[in-house]
This record gives structure tokens, sequence and C-alpha cells, in this order.
């Protein structure tokens, strides 16, 4: 035990990564847990609490499937992949080594850590979406949701990057 604590603060790349990595899955668990506590509290499922903006409004719904509703209504399937999706991207994140990279898979990674124990710990064994696009037919999603849309494009980006600097070595 104490050959891994001297490890982890010895080496210290590694020990900011996990310090990034921690620090930002905090503060994104925080904003969701906020987001999720102000809504909730206030609002009913099906209510739509303010059209006035044609662009983005509240519509609150719970939502019993996973990502544009795949598995609809098939709890156990849905947190097993929850559960492995988890898992991967926290093995990929052993991997990563700029900031921009951790923070994209902390993105997603607590996105996808908050909606997995939303739906465990719910009495409805669903997730809570309330976010509606006003100006075209789109799935209600949450903050969760959005975290983890951000962190993939970003993820997706910072790859991109790399490639293109390996391929003008």
């Amino acid at each position: 035990m104490a050959n891994l604590i001297k490890t982890v603060f010895l080496n210290k790349k590694l020990f900011l990564k996990r310090l990034i990595f921690f620090s930002s899955v905090f503060l994104f668990v925080f904003i969701f847990a906020l987001t999720f506590y102000l809504i909730f509290k206030k609002h009913n499922d099906g209510e739509i609490v303010s059209k006035k903006n044609k662009f983005l409004y509240l519509l609150i719904r719970w939502n019993n499937g996973l990502g544009f509703s795949i598995l609809k209504g098939k709890f156990t399937a849905i947190c097993t992949t929850q559960s492995i999706f988890i898992i991967l991207q926290i093995l990929i994140l052993n991997l990563c080594k700029n900031t921009s990279e951790i923070i994209s898979l902390s993105m997603i990674i607590s996105g996808g850590v908050f909606n997995f124990f939303q739906r465990i710990l719910s009495k409805q064994k669903q997730v809570l979406d309330y976010f509606c696009f006003g100006f075209f037919e789109f799935p209600i999603f949450n903050v969760a949701d959005v975290f983890i849309t951000i962190g993939i494009v970003g993820f997706t980006i910072c790859e991109i990057v790399k490639l293109i600097k390996m391929s003008n070595v």
C-alpha cells in the first residue's frame, strides 16, 4: 500500500492526470445533480415549463430507454450496457496523455455514471429528461446527455488531431 501511494505521488504526471479527472467528474456530477434537483423538485412528468423560447424549452419526461430510446423498457439490458461503456471509457482513460482527452472522457464518464445511478436509484427506474428543441422534432434530453455528447465530440477531435500530427511526422 505504501508503494502504491509513493508511486502515485512521485509520478507527477499520473497524479496530475488523476487530479484533473476526479476534479472534472466531481464538478460535472455536481452540475447534473443540481439541475436534476432544481427541475425535479418544481415540476411534474409531462409538464411543459416554458415554451416562450421557440428554440429550446423545458418538457419534463421520464425516459425508460437508452440514447434515442434504444432498449426502451429493458432495465437490465440498459444497466448492463451502461456499465460496460463506463468501464470501457475508464480503461481508455488510462491511455490518455493530454488534458483535452482527459476532460472529454471525464464528461462522457460522469454523464454516463449520473444517468446510470439516476436510473438505478429513481423509483421509476428511468432517467429524467427535460430539454426539448422547439424548432424541429428531436428527442428530449438532460444535462448529462449534453455532457456525454460534448465529450464524444471533444474526444473525436482530439483523436483526429492526433492522427493528423502522426501523419505529418
